[in-house]
């Protein structure tokens, strides 16, 4: 018996292999024992809709921005407390 966490980290790595959120759920449902959760569907589709949509790019001055091309996106990112160093 093998126990596995999926993870927003291991989906973009799943992602940025070029897996398809379709492709992760038919692997889980293939070596499950058990049905997969409708939630966690849900959550590796989200997660992997996600992927390549925000960039992070280093301006000439040095300064690192988050680029997208999707407002409503850059206003959910907005939304979170930002980190101070």
């Amino acid at each position: 018996l093998h126990t596995y966490r999926i993870s927003p980290l291991s989906l973009w790595n799943a992602a940025s292999s070029k897996l398809t959120a379709e492709e992760i759920v038919s692997s889980l449902e293939k070596f499950a024992r058990y049905s997969i959760p409708k939630n966690v569907i849900n959550e590796i589709q989200e997660q992997i809709s996600r992927y390549g949509k925000v960039k992070l790019v280093k301006e000439d001055n040095g300064e690192l921005c988050i680029i997208s091309n999707e407002k409503g996106f850059i206003q959910e990112i907005g939304t979170h407390r930002s980190i101070q160093p």
